[in-house]
Parts: structure tokens; C-alpha cells; sequence
């Protein structure tokens, strides 16, 4: 019997679950909202405004394949996030504080439900603690590289940028938390060889390590139809997109400077950010904002994500830490030609299927856009292999390859 924990339903808790399924093998899923015959009991409780932003978020976590009655509940994650949107509470930094409350919750009961349990990182801890009282084997689903790395690169990053550093002890408190379920683990899945290498160079022992890199879904993000010309192919310039958190974590300020030299050289282009905005982190994009080099888009819905790849020229992904770079496989997916730093942690080749520069280095960043800009048969070249890749790494391999590995922890 397994046990899989993750207070925000992720992808690769959705996909290990699906895999268990297809393998007839048991499991519990505790995770804090999924659409279940115990929510529908209570879907009708509460403010009118709650309840349509909860309906949301649960119904977008729907996956046939998953059994309802084998998912446990536990709302308060999501709710308060909600709460905070909504304005009745502060916001703060979500994962680090909800993720370890979580955590504690289930410890008190998924131990006694199964003998195995998978659990993400950064919810895990207590779990494992528990589980291993009982004699249980702990799996961790790591997401990034050393955590205690990537918490200097930021905090190095923050102060370059004079940004307050507000959350920088509740971020390294998280990061010495992760390398202790390190430790705790007997089996830890590694988003891809980056996180591995990383994991390992930082003390992890190599044997216990295992890569699995993620998938993409090849229904949703698919190359776009060449049709008639419509009003976005009329515009003039090249658009560049970057998907993810805009946050000091992710660079972007390093592609609005790189976007800012190619306009004073006379370059058409623009830099299009679509993602959650960190209010802090706005701050230091402004003068891009403002000369019109960079726009900051927000959040979009999901079937809308698509569409901003299909619109797009190029796609750059300038992060210092990443473990998994999710959105370049979406973009290889779509056949648009990527540019990456040296840290994204996507499964890339340099000049094969992507190119790859050194990350915090805005002017290479440039040089790379109008060499890729510059170039039709260079993109052409970067999205057919972009397209190979994608096409190998779908979330059906990821549920094979993860499937094949815990039935041997079992």
C-alpha cells in the first residue's frame, strides 16, 4: 500500500497516481483540494466569492484516472492561499509555511495507511518521521537542485537588486528542512539530471538517487496552425516570451536588459512575461516596463497558456535555479525555438535543441536572441529538435519510468 502526500496536487503527484492506477497497485492520496464525494457534500459552505474561486481550483485538479475514494483531503492549504487573494489575511510565502503544517497533519494518519510513502519535498519531513516508526520505506519527489544553494544564488540576487529580504529566513529554514527529508529518504526521485548532479555534488549519496525527468502533455501544447495572417502575425517585431513566477529566482530582469541593448541597436523586439508577479521583484523591471521593452502580463489561465506560445516568437527561460524548466518542454511542444540559461534544469542540448547561455549574463542573452532572430534556418532547426524532444517525454513515459521504479520499492 502506498501513500502519497502533496498539499498542491502537482503534476508528478498527479502522474505517480495515475501510474498506480494503471498498475492495479493501492494507494491514499492526501492532498488539500480534490474533487471528491466528500467535497461535493460541502461545496455549498461559505462566502459565494470562496466557494467560485474554491470550485476553480478543485475542478481543475479532475483526472479521471484517479478513484476519488482513494483521495484524502486536508482543504486548509488552498483555502488560505485563497483567503489571502481575497484580501481577509496577509500574504506570505505560501509552500514554506503551509507545506510544513501540512506535513504535520498527515503524519498523525498516513503512516498507518501504507507501508510506502511518496511524498513532494518540503512536505514530507514529519511523514517520513512516522513512517519509519513503523518500519515504512520513504520515496521524496525532489523539485529543485540543493535548496540551500539556490537560497544563496536568490539572496545574492535580492541584494544586487536592493530588494528586501523579507522571506529570507522562512526560505532557509524551508531549504535545511528539504536536505533533513534528504537524509530521511530511502529513495529519492529527481526531476531531472541537473537536480541529480546537484543533489549528489551537495552530499546526497548517488545510489539512492534516482532521475526521472517530467512530461509534458501533448494535447494541450501542440505546434501552432499556419493559416490566413491575423492581426498578431501584423505586428511589427519579433515577441519574446517567458513563462514562470516573476521572481528574482527566475532572471527576468536579465532578458529585459537583454531586450533593452537589441532595441537601442535598432532590433525590433519585445519581451512578454506571463506569470505570477512578485510585488517586490516588479519593482526592479520598471525602467524595462516603462521604455516598453518588457510587459508583464500576469497570470493567465491555462487553456490560455497555449495561445501565448503560439503567439510568440522565441521563448527564453533565464533562470539562476531551476530543477525542472517545465515551461521549455511546453514551448519545444509548441515549436517555438528556445534560448536557456545554464541552470534551467530542461532537458536541453546546446545548439541542438536549444541555445544555452550562462546564466546573470544579459549581454550573451543578447547576443543568443539576435543570433536566433537573425537566423530562419537556425530556428528552424531549434524547433524541429525541440519538437523530438517533447515528443519523447510525455507524461505517458514519466508514469512508465516511475511506475517501473516504485514497484521495485514496494
Amino acid at each position: 500500500m502506498f501513500v502519497i502526500v502533496d498539499p498542491a496536487f502537482r503534476p508528478e503527484t498527479r502522474h505517480i497516481a495515475m501510474a498506480l492506477s494503471e498498475a492495479s497497485l493501492p494507494f491514499t492520496l492526501f492532498t488539500s483540494a480534490y474533487p471528491t464525494r466528500q467535497w461535493l457534500a460541502t461545496s455549498g459552505v461559505g462566502p459565494a466569492a470562496l466557494r467560485r474561486r474554491m470550485l476553480a481550483v478543485i475542478l481543475r485538479r479532475f483526472e479521471p484516472g484517479i478513484d476519488d475514494r482513494l483521495v484524502v483531503n486536508l482543504y486548509f492549504p488552498d483555502l488560505i492561499r485563497l483567503l489571502g487573494s481575497l484580501g481577509r489575511i496577509p500574504a506570505f510565502r505560501t509552500n514554506m509555511t503551509l507545506e510544513p503544517l501540512f506535513d504535520r497533519f498527515v503524519s498523525l494518519t498516513a503512516a498507518r495507511r501504507g507501508k510506502t510513502v511518496v511524498a513532494i519535498q518540503g512536505a514530507a519531513l514529519s511523514t517520513f518521521m512516522a513512517a519509519r516508526a513503523r518500519g515504512g520505506t520513504c520515496v521524496l519527489i525532489a523539485q529543485t537542485p540543493d535548496p540551500m544553494v539556490e537560497d544563496q544564488i536568490v539572496q545574492a540576487e535580492e541584494v544586487r537588486l536592493g530588494i528586501r529580504l523579507r522571506s529570507h529566513r522562512v526560505r532557509k529554514a524551508y531549504a535545511e528542512r528539504i536536505r533533513r527529508e534528504y537524509a530521511s529518504a530511502d529513495l529519492i526521485l529527481a526531476n531531472s539530471a541537473f537536480t541529480r548532479t546537484d543533489i549528489v555534488a551537495n552530499g546526497v549519496a548517488a545510489r539512492k538517487v534516482v532521475e526521472v525527468p517530467l512530461g509534458v502533455d501533448l494535447s494541450k501544447f501542440r505546434p501552432k496552425h499556419y493559416g490566413p495572417v491575423t492581426e498578431t502575425s501584423r505586428r511589427s517585431g519579433a515577441q519574446v516570451l517567458f513563462v514562470g513566477i516573476v521572481q528574482a529566482r527566475k532572471g527576468v530582469t536579465y532578458l529585459a536588459r537583454a531586450v533593452q541593448d537589441l532595441r537601442r541597436e535598432g532590433v525590433e523586439v519585445t519581451a512578454r512575461a506571463v506569470g505570477i508577479l512578485d510585488r517586490d521583484y516588479v519593482e526592479a523591471l520598471k525602467p524595462a516596463v516603462d521604455s516598453g521593452a518588457l510587459q508583464l502580463v500576469g497570470a493567465v489561465p491555462q487553456h490560455l497558456l497555449h495561445q501565448e506560445y503560439c503567439d510568440a516568437d522565441v521563448f527564453v527561460f533565464p533562470t539562476l535555479s531551476d530543477g525542472f524548466g517545465l515551461v521549455v518542454l511546453e514551448a519545444m511542444a509548441c515549436g517555438l525555438p528556445v534560448i536557456v540559461s545554464d541552470r534551467c534544469g530542461a532537458p536541453v542540448e546546446a545548439e541542438v535543441n536549444a541555445i544555452v547561455v550562462p546564466h546573470s549574463d544579459h549581454k550573451l542573452l543578447a547576443s543568443a536572441l539576435k543570433r536566433v532572430l537573425g537566423d530562419e534556418e537556425l530556428r528552424d532547426r531549434l524547433r524541429d529538435a525541440g519538437l523530438n524532444t517533447a515528443r519523447e517525454m510525455s507524461w505517458d513515459v514519466y508514469r512508465s519510468k516511475v511506475r517501473s521504479v516504485l514497484v521495485n520499492v514496494r
